[in-house]
């Protein structure tokens, strides 16, 4: 009978924190219309990333009321109000990828085929693939019964039920971690689950409360009840693909933006829980009923026997105070709920390790009436647990000690992955200083912080007094909170460091790109100077009247001027690459002409350099004509290449020919002249002779 009242004055109490709950749900306002006047305050580098961006969001089409597509082809629900809201504060685009559960999405955006999941609890291991935004939605997951099956008051009384819960959600992997002997239907949608409860093929399902409520009043199944609530509490985020944290970034700011009223605008629109938790007013009132006429006997007893009045007292006393226990308790459990909503939302206001570790033992050690308390971080890399903040503590001395792993009661609490309870401090060696002196710690507890079986930190709490179920058990239900928004802090600081590191190479690509163009610069001057220069040289080749010709080792033509164009009949496209002795060496003469080649290529030397020769040449035409070449060699890396002219002299020999001939004819009149004037002056000599003969005077003068 005691159990009775007390598990149903916990049920009316429940009953009234529910009906509380919807009544803090508002209509609709026009703050979700007016989103995009909003102005989110980004960075240069996050406002670049958006620009041009249109972002294919991984949609599931009937998970309402998070997000759906309704009968109207219309994108709804509380996660697709806050998506829509937050792009629209963005100024970004959007396309839908309909059809997707969260197994799905996380394939496709593994694939690059999707952006941003809109509606996706966060979860150590998806953190591995994906990045997650801060909450826009907070919901617990209840148990869902018929009205007629038994009394469930927790997740732990499940036994011999058959328990439904939907297939690759965070709900069946939680229930397979922490049941993992209890048997688990796997169901593929909410409907589908709802109806097989309704219909009796399963007796429990287990499912966020605003999933539950919202399809159980849409397909109106009026013999279910939500019978307890689990310990399990989710939040809704947006997953971003991981190698875009500036989009991630983006999303926090935008999320950040909306104030409470315009949270509980988008959230009320599609959640209004008027659910009588847990209770079978049936049952109830079998109950109550039962329980007045035991009253009502009890007092008729208390006339007649009046020695039993005093006993009857006392278990009125024992119920009375049972009852006000339930009710501490009840209100206590309330407490847990908005102080772990509290946390959250300021655990993650925190922009580093230190500034998470100081705000959460500020927040965590006076619900737990502690007086002092350190939070270890684990340092991966040294292997060591280092403080980086605390509560009442001695930051230098506290800092000075490092744990490693089974060293210490904090090394042994991360060793062994669970509490450690001391409710007397051994030997008192702990002390704490206060204004009025110093005190010593009477209770200590340790708690693991954990990412599924990984120690990410220890805390370490002290107290006046031993700690109390509920406080032990509040402590163990933020820590998942604390791992999550110490995983997001960190993965936030590595992005810092990203974005720093990006912009020092930035500026270094800056330095070198400036050093670039300054040797851009020059090389541009030199090729305009070497350009002037060949200019110069072509001009100059051009302006001389001999064929000008550079050959390399295997007499390939690398240059060839207008006037080798004229001489030898072939153009400079024609001649270059081409073999020298071949278009200009008569038939007879290419023999000893590739024998000079082969001696030029290996040596340098040739019959042809060191002075003018003359030989003989042919054209395209096959005229030969005679031409004197002027050879000049030269080596450039390890290689022989020569220069040279060749000029025709074919006007030069036929001049040299007619003067040979006329200095024969000069020659031959002369020996005819000598000879005739010899002839005379032999006659003159016989004339004066005879007139020396005759007596007379000479008659010609004879000069020798």
């Amino acid at each position: 009978m005691d159990t009775v009242i007390k598990m149903n004055f916990k049920r009316v109490l429940l009953v009234a924190l529910t009906l509380l709950l919807s009544a803090s749900f508002a209509v609709p306002s026009p703050a979700q219309e007016k989103a995009g006047s909003v102005q989110v305050d980004l960075t240069a580098e996050e406002r670049a990333f958006l620009a041009g961006k249109k972002l294919r969001l991984g949609v599931d089409s009937a998970r309402p009321p998070f997000e759906f597509i309704d009968e109207k082809g219309v994108y709804s629900g509380i996660s697709a109000g806050f998506m829509e809201a937050c792009l629209q504060r963005l100024g970004v685009p959007f396309v839908l990828v309909p059809g997707l559960n969260v197994g799905a999405a996380m394939k496709k955006m593994d694939a690059g085929e999707i952006d941003v999941i809109p509606k996706i609890s966060p979860d150590p291991e998806r953190a591995k693939s994906i990045l997650f935004t801060r909450s826009h939605a907070t919901f617990f997951s209840v148990i869902v019964t018929r009205q007629d099956v038994r009394n469930i008051t927790g997740i732990d009384k499940l036994a011999g039920l058959k328990v439904g819960v939907l297939k690759g959600l965070i709900v069946e992997a939680t229930m397979k971690r922490d049941f993992p002997n209890m048997p688990l239907i796997s169901l593929p949608d909410v409907s589908t689950a709802l109806v097989e409860l309704s219909s009796g093929k399963i007796d429990v399902y287990i499912d966020n409360l605003a999933i539950v409520a919202y399809n159980i009043e849409k397909l109106g199944l009026n013999n279910l009840k939500i019978a307890a609530q689990t310990p399990y509490n989710y939040e809704m985020a947006f997953g971003v693909r991981k190698d875009w944290p500036l989009l991630a970034s983006a999303l926090d700011k935008a999320l950040a933006s909306f104030n409470k009223k315009e949270r509980d605008a988008i959230t009320g629109r599609w959640v209004s829980v008027d659910y009588q938790t847990g209770i079978n007013w049936a049952t109830y009132w079998k109950v109550i009923v039962p329980i007045v006429l035991v009253l009502l006997i009890v007092i008729v007893v208390v006339f007649v026997w009046n020695r039993s009045l005093r006993r009857v007292i006392r278990e009125r006393e024992r119920i009375q105070e049972e009852l006000k226990e339930n009710a501490r308790l009840l209100e206590f459990r309330d407490s847990i709920k908005a102080n772990l909503s509290q946390i959250s939302i300021d655990l993650q206001k925190a922009t580093t390790i230190e500034e998470l570790a100081r705000t959460f033992m500020s927040l965590a050690a006076p619900l737990m009436g502690a007086v002092y308390g350190v939070f270890y971080l684990m340092d991966e890399q040294k292997g060591v647990l280092r403080a980086v903040g605390g509560y009442g503590w001695t930051e230098a001395e506290a800092k000075s000690r490092p744990f490693r792993i089974g060293e210490g009661l904090v090394g042994q609490c991360a060793r062994e992955k669970k509490p450690l309870i001391l409710n007397k401090s051994p030997g008192g060696t702990l002390r704490i200083a206060w204004g009025g002196g110093h005190f010593d710690l009477r209770a200590i507890l340790l708690q693991p912080i954990l990412e599924q079986d990984k120690i990410l930190g220890v805390t370490e709490l002290g107290a006046l007094q031993p700690f109390t179920p509920e406080q032990r058990t509040l402590l163990e239900e933020i820590m998942p909170t604390v791992a999550l928004n110490l995983l997001i802090t960190r993965r936030n600081l590595t992005t810092q460091e990203l974005l720093a590191k990006g912009q020092e190479q930035i500026a270094e690509l800056g330095k070198a790109r400036k050093a670039t163009l300054n040797i851009l610069e020059d090389l541009e001057i030199s090729r305009k100077e070497t350009e002037a220069t060949i200019q110069k040289i072509d001009a100059m080749s051009q302006a001389v009247n001999d064929a000008l010709v550079m050959i390399d080792g295997q007499g390939k033509v690398l240059f060839w001027n207008q006037a080798a164009e004229k001489l030898f009949g072939y153009t400079a496209a024609e001649a270059m690459g081409k073999d020298m002795h071949e278009m200009t060496a008569p038939a007879e003469a290419k023999e000893k002409a590739l024998s000079g080649l082969r001696q030029f290529a290996e040596t340098g030397q040739g019959v042809l350099f060191g002075a003018a020769r003359e030989t003989v040449a042919i054209n395209r035409k096959g005229e030969t004509f005679p031409v004197e070449v002027n050879l000049s060699p030269f080596q450039l890396d390890g290689k022989w290449f020569a220069v040279g002219t060749v000029r025709d002299i074919t006007e030069r020999k036929q001049a040299e020919k007619e003067l040979k001939a006329r200095m024969e004819e000069m020659e031959r009149f002369s020996r005819l002249t000598i000879d005739r004037e010899r002839k005379m002056i032999q006659l003159k000599e016989e004339i004066n002779t005879l007139q020396e003969q005759a007596g007379k005077e000479k008659k010609y003068k004879i000069v020798e």
